[in-house]
């Protein structure tokens, strides 16, 4: 590993939106850690990250669990020893009404796609803020979706925890700013053919 090489840590990075910015990121040169539940999806991308010519640490976990947020930072920092850009991509939206979801459901919502991005965030911001001071320009960016802006009957879960990853990204910006790491959100829309 080149210690000076930037390196940047995307969840859901196996496909769709999480795969495409990865490739983005690896086409500017950064080492990667992509991370997803589907092993063999994950084993895939990372083969395919790699012919772009940079290092790429596949680490599979759940990230609804603490524990696995803990162990996916723990595994990016030993490998790369900093954090230049985080992007939290990792989610799931299941339809669904609000008298009808059981709350297992919810929580499944509001700790993969919320809860995992709030800790993730604040296990990067020693290393994030490291990057910053080097080069002024440390990213954290949450992959929200046009439902937190606009939410829909039938999506009331995803849309609350997407409207929440707005606010998470809006309050961060305003506290680690300061530090050199920019915060913000994106509101990817459903293309329709």
């Amino acid at each position: 590993m080149n210690g000076n090489q930037r390196a940047a840590l995307v969840t859901g990075g196996s496909a769709g939106i999480g795969l495409a910015i990865a490739e983005a990121l690896a086409d500017e040169g950064y080492n990667l850690t992509i991370v997803a539940r589907d092993q063999g999806k994950l084993a895939d991308a990372a083969t395919h990250l790699r012919t772009r010519g940079v290092e790429v640490l596949p680490v599979s976990g759940n990230l609804a669990h603490s524990a696995d947020c803990e162990a996916v930072m723990t595994s990016h920092v030993e490998r790369y020893g900093r954090t230049d850009v985080l992007i939290n991509n990792a989610g799931l939206g299941l339809s669904g009404n609000i008298a009808d979801m059981a709350t297992p459901k919810l929580d499944l919502h509001l700790n993969l796609n919320l809860r995992s991005a709030y800790l993730l965030m604040q296990s990067c911001i020693p290393t994030l803020q490291v990057a910053g001071a080097e080069h002024g320009k440390a990213l954290i960016v949450n992959v929200s979706s046009i439902f937190g802006k606009l939410p829909r009957a039938g999506v009331a879960a995803y849309s609350m925890t997407k409207a929440a990853m707005i606010a998470l990204s809006q309050s961060a910006h305003g506290e680690l700013s300061r530090l050199g790491i920019q915060v913000t959100a994106i509101c990817p829309a459903i293309l329709r053919a």
